[in-house]
């Protein structure tokens, strides 16, 4: 299935308004050369998730594994691919499919590595991405507006779980388990939505 075959399948389908928003957006212009779209499909499929929806989360991972990626460019597209099948990878081990998951962390491992980055600054990279660097809860109990706090939530889920269990960023990997109790607070609250 091509993918405006499928987001229209997903718009048809779904009545909740993130995934009609975010779904129309793509309808109108998805490019995987443009980091809004990237932006736009990585933050559809963490929705659909968030309700539920793994089958059309990974029917959206899938039509992403055969983008071309073009090099150390166009990681404003990419981070956000790869967020995407961090995703797709946590869904895998979930269901028990542990070896299609260490596939796609190869290719994720492949892909971050090619960034412009020496080997060294990339180890000191994914060292960064810390549970209260991904966990915005600072930023969220900060906000005053629910919508914003929210936008944030589903911000640290696309780090909390696109990142964590692909097993790539030692400092989240470490916090496993408080990462575990703070997806599924969002979560819940993100259903409420």
């Amino acid at each position: 299935m091509d993918i405006q075959k499928l987001l229209e399948e997903i718009l048809n389908c779904h009545k909740e308004k993130n995934i009609i928003a975010y779904s129309r957006k793509l309808l109108k212009k998805c490019s995987f050369n443009s980091g809004e779209c990237a932006r736009n499909l990585c933050n559809l499929t963490y929705w659909l998730y968030v309700y539920g929806y793994e089958d059309a989360v990974i029917a959206l991972c899938e039509i992403t594994h055969d983008v071309e990626f073009p090099g150390k460019g166009k990681f404003n597209v990419w981070d956000y691919l790869l967020l995407v099948w961090g995703l797709e990878v946590y869904i895998l081990k979930k269901n028990g499919k542990n070896v299609e998951a260490e596939d796609r962390i190869k290719i994720m491992d492949k892909y971050w590595k090619s960034s412009p980055l020496s080997e060294q600054e990339e180890i000191e990279r994914r060292n960064r991405f810390t549970y209260e660097y991904a966990a915005k809860q600072d930023r969220i109990l900060n906000e005053t507006s629910k919508v914003q706090a929210n936008r944030y939530r589903l911000l640290a889920l696309t780090h909390l779980i696109g990142l964590t269990y692909t097993g790539l960023f030692p400092k989240l990997w470490e916090a496993k388990a408080l990462v575990d109790k703070t997806i599924d607070d969002y979560i819940l609250i993100l259903k409420e939505v």
